[in-house]
């Protein structure tokens, strides 16, 4: 997405949660800031259709919700700042994000009204949804006249490789994980050299297969005399 906040010309206000904040006309001032947001909408939906959750395999869907008015903006903290967004209308955006339905771009009837006659729409004809969007009638927008959709190939060159993806493990992965570890560590002991033994009365190291010494030639006589004085 932030690529395609790029190729837009809008601006990435913020990430909240799952939330993807946009505006357009905004800081720059932009005389077609309704038009390169809902184009923004079309790009994200073309985008997110690409992509599948890692853990579950299945396809990933998103909400969209567009509007428009005044707003106040300015640069909040000194540790951190940062550019942000107040106003009723961006708590409106929020109302009609939130009341849309999957895949679908939800926009307020100020907007459509800025749009021309290549943008088609879908009214929304439920009682109550004007409540929960600050009384404004709300519509779909189904498609552009003469839009070219996003090149799947510009967004399969975005997406990370295999190799750069993360890697998903569970607590079996982390079990043989520490098999391994604890089976290398066994064998390294296992090739340690075995300790030398040292001969109290001698204070000499022997290694622990050497074999004794043999008897000095002194003792082979004393035996051999004893043998023959009892003969």
């Amino acid at each position: 997405f932030d690529f395609l906040v790029d190729q837009n010309a809008v601006y990435k206000v913020e990430t909240i949660g799952d939330a993807y904040l946009i505006v357009a006309g905004c800081p720059v001032k932009a005389n077609n800031h309704n038009v390169k947001i809902v184009d923004m909408a079309f790009d994200m939906m073309d985008g997110i259709r690409m992509l599948k959750d890692p853990g579950t395999g299945k396809d990933i869907e998103m909400r969209i919700g567009c509007h428009t008015g005044p707003v106040v903006a300015g640069v909040v903290g000194l540790k951190m700042p940062r550019f942000c967004l107040f106003g009723i209308h961006v708590g409106l955006t929020e109302k009609f994000e939130s009341n849309s339905k999957p895949m679908r771009i939800h926009i307020s009837q100020p907007l459509k009204d800025t749009l021309s006659e290549k943008y088609k729409f879908e009214e929304r004809n439920e009682p109550e949804l004007p409540e929960k969007v600050g009384g404004y009638k709300s519509y779909f927008l189904n498609s552009k006249e003469g839009r070219q959709p996003l090149k799947e190939a510009v967004i399969r060159a975005l997406l990370p490789k295999d190799s750069e993806k993360p890697k998903l493990g569970g607590a079996s992965d982390e079990k043989a994980k520490a098999d391994t570890n604890k089976g290398a560590e066994t064998k390294k002991d296992q090739d340690k050299p075995a300790p030398e033994k040292v001969d109290d009365k001698s204070g000499q190291q022997s290694a622990p297969n050497a074999k004794p010494k043999e008897p000095a030639a002194e003792e082979e006589n004393k035996t051999a005399e004893s043998f023959e004085k009892e003969m």
